[in-house]
């Protein structure tokens, strides 16, 4: 057996058909499903603005952590430079090209995760952009619209989220390539 429910102003209107006279009670019924139609209106622009709002403080939040991983990455380059001028200076003759080599590679990746970064950032600003308008649109009213515009502004924020997840991949593989770098193995 399926299970029926009844519609919400069901309960509402059986008591005023019943207690008051027909002219009033289809004032009553009117006023009534206006308020049925407030409160859906409500819930939908607060559910709308919510769903927007958390997914901008979600892809802020990515934004900033791939920025602390290119921070992390900036101190392993100087790291990285540091060990090849140590290098240059122990082999005054004849330089280490395999660690002055690595350590050049060290600095091309973090500058292409930098570039990462940059674009996590404007993708960021898109987020951004796309909650604001989505809210507008949830305040004219168009919800539907507006729960489509925070489907789009997930699918941003997934993006976000990779890319920063990538980026904090690539700051491990860098501290490895270092480690390698620190124990004489040149090219990591």
């Amino acid at each position: 057996m399926s299970k029926k429910n009844l519609p919400t102003w069901l309960p509402r209107a059986i008591p005023v058909v019943l207690l008051f006279p027909v002219t009033r009670a289809a004032m009553l019924l009117l006023v009534l499903a206006v308020w049925e139609i407030v409160a859906k209106y409500r819930s939908g622009v607060a559910r709308a603005t919510e769903g927007a709002d958390d997914a901008l403080r979600r892809a802020v939040a990515a934004a900033e952590k791939a920025g602390e991983h290119i921070r992390e990455a900036k101190g392993l380059e100087w790291q990285a430079m540091q060990l090849a001028a140590a290098e240059v200076n122990q082999n005054r003759t004849v330089m280490s090209g395999a660690t002055i080599r690595a350590a050049e590679g060290v600095k091309t990746e973090v500058e292409g995760m930098v570039k990462e970064a940059r674009s996590l950032e404007a993708t960021a600003e898109k987020v951004r952009k796309l909650v604001e308008k989505a809210k507008a649109v949830a305040e004219e009213g168009d919800l539907d619209t507006a729960d489509e515009m925070v489907v789009n502004v997930e699918k941003l924020l997934a993006k976000v989220v990779r890319g920063e997840q990538e980026v904090g991949e690539k700051v491990e593989v860098l501290k490895g390539k270092l480690w390698k770098i620190s124990l004489g193995h040149g090219s990591g």
